[in-house]
Parts: C-alpha cells; structure tokens; sequence
C-alpha cells in the first residue's frame, strides 16, 4: 500500500508525526507532501494559488469553516486512523475521506460513504457478493470482478481522466464520486472499497511504475497457476482502465511496457 500524505503548512512536528504515523502501517510506502508555507498561528488559512485549486465549488473563496481544518487536525485524524487497525482497503478508503474533508471542509463524508454503499448494493444485486470466510476461487472472484466492473463502469460511469490527469480534483473522493472521473490511485481506492463492502478481500497495489493496481487473492488450490507463489497465482485489476483483469504473465507483460522493457 502506498499513502501519499499532504498538509497544509510545513511544521517540522507535523511532518515528523505524519511520518510516524504511517511508517507504523506493514508493507506500505509513503510520502509526506509539504502544499503550502509553514505558519505556527491556528487556526490556519489556506494559501494561495493552492486555495484556489482546492475551491472551485466555492468560487474562489473558502468558506470560513476552513480556517479551522489545521495540520493539528489532520495529525489527529491520521493517529485515530493507524490506532484502529482496518484493514488495507479500509484505510485507504478513510485516508481518502480524510482528505477530501481537509480540501474540501465541506465535503460531505456521510454522503461519500452513502454514495459507495449504493454501489456496493448494485454490484451485490449484479453478483458481486462472497459470503464464505476463505478466498473465492478463481471463477467466483471472477464473476465478483465482472458485477463489480459493470455496476463501476458500465452503469456508473467511472472513468479514467487521461485528459486532464493532473488536475487535483482527480484525486479527492467527493470530487471523483460526482464527476465519474479519477487517476489510478482514486479509482482504485472506489474500486476496493466497492468490493469490500461485497465480501472481496484486495489490496491496492501502488509500488509499481506510475501506476495502481489492486491485487484479488485467489485459494490456491484453484487457481490456474497454483503451483507458483501467491503474487502468481492471483488476478490484478486496472481500475483506471475500465477494471481490466489481468493474471500474472499479463501483469508482467504490462509492467514490461511501462518500463520500456
């Protein structure tokens, strides 16, 4: 897992315990992004040209409820977050609302996370559900990954913005829930959290080559290459790319082109 962590400000204290904070998750990587000039008064307004980016449903102007959203606030939210031990899929997901409320002070959590069970329920209606308490094995994760997509992409709208990458909006949650559009890393993270809530068990996959992945565990015993290593015996899928499935030679073939190999 990888977590990319922004604040507004660039307190050496915060950047310390952001760092702890996160280095605490197993097997993540992550990096601490300073997005504005440090200042020790609070509450803390948000610079420019920043403000501006992160506020064109307000028309240029933050609301006065966003003086008070403070890196001491988003330390606090983050050590709540790693105290409580979800799982993967869970904690990208909360770090992802997090976010979208300190962009955004107004954006409404309980209707993000509203948004995400209307979906979930589509795909359960789609076939999207695994009751059983092991791994699916490779033809039901399959038909879970196939009523997902549909109920994501087909039906929703999900999408990738290839055209317009870079824009910040890509990468807050609200924004993506009500434009349909998102990068790698924010579509993967409505991808998970979708099939969470329908029993699949994933791991978005951000240690690769300007790229996400989200890796679907399959019982060995049924898999088509069950003889070699998990990682091998697994399906990856590419939410940027309408939820893609790939298995293990076509990952490697994917990472090959990626990397000019």
């Amino acid at each position: 897992m990888c977590v990319c962590v922004c604040f507004w400000g660039g307190r050496p204290e915060v950047r310390k315990e952001a760092t702890s904070c996160f280095g605490r998750l197993r097997e993540s990587s992550f990096e601490v992004v300073q997005l504005g000039p440090s200042d020790d008064r609070a509450p803390y307004r948000l610079p420019q040209p920043q403000a501006s980016l992160f506020s064109r449903g307000f028309q240029g102007k933050l609301p006065l409820c966003a003086i008070r959203i403070t890196d001491a606030w988003a330390v606090e939210r983050w050590t709540h977050l790693i105290k409580i031990e979800p799982t993967k899929a869970a904690t990208l997901e909360e770090g992802a609302l997090i976010l979208s409320q300190w962009g955004y002070p107004t954006a409404d959590v309980s209707g993000m996370r509203l948004a995400l069970e209307k979906l979930a329920q589509r795909a359960q209606e789609l076939g999207a559900r695994h009751s059983s308490t092991g791994l699916p094995s490779e033809d039901e994760a399959k038909a879970i990954i196939a009523a997902l997509n549909t109920a994501l992409f087909a039906e929703y709208g999900l999408q990738g913005n290839a055209e317009n990458y870079y824009d910040p909006e890509n990468s807050m949650l609200h924004a993506v829930l009500a434009r349909k559009k998102g990068i790698p890393i924010s579509l993967s993270v409505v991808w998970a959290a979708v099939a969470r809530r329908c029993g699949l068990e994933c791991h978005p996959l951000a240690d690769m080559p300007r790229h996400v992945l989200i890796r679907v565990p399959l019982r060995a015993s049924d898999s088509a290459e069950s003889a070699g290593p998990a990682v091998m015996r697994d399906l990856y899928i590419d939410a940027f790319d309408g939820g893609k499935m790939l298995v293990w030679r076509e990952l490697v073939r994917f990472l090959g082109a990626m990397l000019g190999a």
